[in-house]
């Protein structure tokens, strides 16, 4: 079974994602997310733009930007009393769905560059007004089909929403009419002193260009600058804007960085001549520099060593920021590199421990467990290391993304996830039964669990990644199944079903979905991720991970 339709294909198409058009970027397909971030000290709100997939992500002006929905958007309002907000029954709408749609643009919203070191509390997202020839409602969905409400234009405005720190979210973002439509936006948050930030933008959106008849693709003020690269997540890419008035940002590729003693070895290509320079840090503090170098433009990547103040310590993992000045104008890109350890590590020691730079998973025996019971973790994550596929547990409970040996990972479904299940849920169980749910939309005090292909691009493999349960012990059954934006479900795995169960993961995809567990206890589901490269070389990894659920 294919998950295409109904999760993040992050995958660009070539018809209508990052397009130009008039002054300002057209993004109709593709995972992009409204979040807040700091820049130059100063909270705003930007558009994480990865429609590119795994190519380097863009972080964007809301103004200059213009999200498009086409006629794959067009649905119709359920015959449901729980959607009366957006209209009557089958009174036409056009949606960005929670759950993504080929075609059609995944938009979230996110904090996950923010930390308690950074804002105080949560940081609260206001639609202050709305221009457009219809109404908009931005909602989410709940496992049993359940809509919890965020924003609604239909019934007034402002209306406001707290975001925690570190969270990537999704909902239905629906809008009543084809037309032009301006959403002002604010962000407010608090400095741990008491310092008030905030940013108010404006984001358009085109809706159904056909219906919509001929206009002006953008409406923003002209003084907005332009866009800035960034690059993954993972490895922390976050590039100012160039201001209004100021040149824009010269290309710059970072690959292959290597740490040996005091020496900094990587692979660049440089789109406009200046002068290159590197810092070493760890945490926030800066640990080693490089003394900046005049470099070429180079259309091919070229090999670059440069020389640090001093030799970081060996066995820790830091983070490269490699800067290109040209003119007035500058661009960074960030990469994490590890220092190669002083001496071989005794027997067994590696696993469980934190893949924080890409290498083999380690599997020897004999460590402690780590539990995870809260936060954000991809709990089927895949990605190519040293040429070969790999599967491991992406975990975001903390400050820094650690990728963790499958192994090595006990994910805790704690009581807060006990529900009850409504009638309808007969492929779970009955009417009453109390089951524990990992929910599609994140719950506090509950482990999220999605899965993630985000690191694959499409230039790697073909086609898509093979996710396969092959076996599952435990106490009761485990189904996996994701909510539509009208609480249709649709079934992904089943262990009450003959196994095993296949599902095709698109690359640069990050999805969530509802595990239901029928009983209190242990669990141990064996997975099997498969890919085959664009060379034609089959390859597979399989990995067991073990849930303890109550």
């Amino acid at each position: 079974m294919a998950i295409v339709g109904c999760v993040a294909l992050a995958a660009a198409s070539a018809a209508g994602v990052g397009v130009a058009r008039g002054d300002a970027v057209v993004l109709a397909d593709g995972h992009v997310d409204y979040a807040a971030r700091l820049v130059a000290g100063q909270l705003r709100s930007q558009i994480k733009d990865g429609t590119q997939g795994a190519e380097p992500v863009v972080w964007r002006d809301p103004a200059g930007v213009q999200f498009e929905l086409r006629a794959a958007a067009k649905t119709a309002t359920a015959d449901d009393p729980r959607y009366r907000f957006l209209g009557a029954a089958g009174s036409a709408l056009w949606m960005i769905p929670q759950v993504q749609k080929a075609g059609v643009l995944w938009a979230g919203w996110n904090t996950e560059e923010l930390t308690s070191a950074d804002v105080d509390g949560p940081v609260t997202w206001t639609l202050e007004s709305l221009q457009g020839p219809g109404a908009v409602a931005v909602f989410q969905t709940g496992p049993f089909g359940d809509p919890s409400v965020i924003f609604d234009s239909a019934d007034g405005l402002p209306d406001r929403y707290a975001i925690p720190l570190g969270v990537h979210a999704h909902g239905n973002w629906a809008f009543s009419a084809p037309g032009r439509y301006q959403l002002t936006f604010r962000m407010d948050a608090r400095r741990p002193s008491g310092e008030a930030l905030a940013d108010t933008q404006t984001l358009a959106v085109l809706v159904d260009p056909a219906a919509a008849g001929p206009g002006p693709a953008s409406s923003r003020p002209s003084s907005s600058g332009p866009p800035s690269p960034g690059g993954p997540p993972s490895t922390g890419t976050a590039d100012q804007p160039a201001p209004a008035g100021r040149a824009a940002s010269p290309a710059l590729r970072v690959a292959g960085a290597r740490l040996h003693g005091r020496t900094l070895t990587f692979s660049a290509r440089v789109g406009r001549a200046g002068r290159l320079g590197v810092t070493i840090e760890r945490g926030r503090r800066v640990v080693a520099r490089a003394k900046s170098r005049r470099v070429r433009q180079s259309a091919k990547p070229r090999t670059l060593r440069l020389r640090l103040s001093r030799a970081p310590a060996p066995g820790r993992t830091y983070r490269a920021i490699v800067r290109l000045r040209s003119g007035s104008a500058s661009v960074a890109r960030r990469a994490t590199v590890r220092a190669p350890k002083a001496r071989a590590r005794a027997a067994g020691a590696m696993r469980g421990a934190a893949v924080r730079a890409p290498g083999p998973r380690a599997r020897a025996a004999g460590a402690a467990k780590v539990t995870l019971a809260d936060g954000h973790i991809d709990a089927g994550a895949a990605r190519i290391v040293r040429g070969r596929l790999r599967s491991y547990v992406k975990d975001a409970t903390g400050r820094q993304v650690i990728w963790r040996d499958p192994a090595s990972v006990i994910v805790r479904v704690v009581d807060r996830a006990k529900v009850t299940l409504p009638a309808g849920m007969g492929f779970i169980g009955r009417k009453g039964q109390t089951v524990w749910m990992i929910p599609q939309v994140q719950k506090p005090g509950v482990i999220w669990a999605g899965w993630n292909t985000e690191e694959i691009s499409s230039a790697q493999i073909r086609g898509g990644v093979a996710w396969t349960l092959r076996r599952v012990s435990g106490p009761g059954h485990v189904v996996l199944f994701q909510t539509g934006p009208f609480g249709q479900q649709d079934v992904l795995f089943d262990s009450g079903r003959r196994l095993p169960q296949r599902s095709t993961i698109p690359p640069g995809t990050h999805a969530h979905g509802n595990w239901a567990f029928t009983a209190r206890g242990t669990y141990r589901m064996t997975f099997t991720m498969s890919a085959t490269t664009r060379a034609g070389r089959h390859q597979t990894d399989t990995a067991t991970l073990t849930y303890r659920v109550g």
